[in-house]
């Protein structure tokens, strides 16, 4: 089964039609894989359970296609894990969804893009693969390098958002959030001071200008 996800800001224009159109275009093609392709959508600010917007909707119904029973759904890092193929609205979509999942680099592309690549595919099938295989090992590397993160950094916890919280998690939040400025003010003094003590080094005598001086 391959599973396709749509991306756009709030799941309520762009992503939803984009999942109806493709379910239709798939509904029509002879091929068995498009049988057994699932196609969803998602936001990656989506407020969930909002409705389709008016004129998506609208737009959607002279296509035939029904969006009255949409409901919008915020974007989650198993969505992108689970899919065989992220298509983003947006260059900045494109970020947030590998912000939340690097190492998804090589399934996660804008819709625009994904259409040039076909093309590209169809004109120049070799270019087209050196492109792909570089995306798959900048993937690879990209997840090796999360998780030698993880390893090294032991997985810090985030900040987590205190919104719809009462007073003392808001406290909380500005507790947690004031102790690790604290441990950044103490990085940012050691670094500065590194790098002050490296510019005043005096700068080291090349060898060849070792070896100039003794034939003076």
């Amino acid at each position: 089964m391959r599973r396709i996800l749509f991306v756009c800001s709030g799941n309520t224009c762009r992503s939803p039609m984009a999942e109806v159109l493709l379910r239709k275009k798939l509904a029509r093609h002879a091929s068995e894989w498009a049988k057994d392709t699932v196609v969803t959508s998602a936001g990656v600010s989506a407020i969930s359970g909002s409705p389709a917007s008016e004129n998506a909707t609208a737009a959607m119904k002279h296509k035939d296609l029904d969006l009255s029973e949409h409901q919008s759904r915020l974007l989650e890092a198993a969505d992108i894990i689970n899919a065989d193929l992220v298509i983003t609205m947006t260059r900045n979509h494109k970020k947030a969804v590998l912000a939340l999942v690097p190492q998804a680099l090589h399934k996660v592309y804008t819709l625009a893009e994904l259409t040039a690549l076909a093309e590209l595919a169809h004109a120049k099938p070799e270019q087209a693969k050196k492109y792909r295989d570089m995306i798959q090992e900048v993937a690879q590397k990209t997840m090796e390098l999360t998780l030698l993160l993880d390893q090294l950094l032991g997985n810090p916890p985030d900040i987590e958002d205190p919104f719809g919280g009462d007073l003392a998690e808001y406290e909380e939040c500005a507790r947690s959030i004031s102790g690790h400025l604290d441990t950044l003010l103490q990085y940012l003094d050691q670094s500065q001071n590194q790098s002050q003590d490296q510019s005043q080094d005096p700068p080291q005598e090349s060898s060849h200008s070792r070896d100039q001086s003794a034939e003076d």
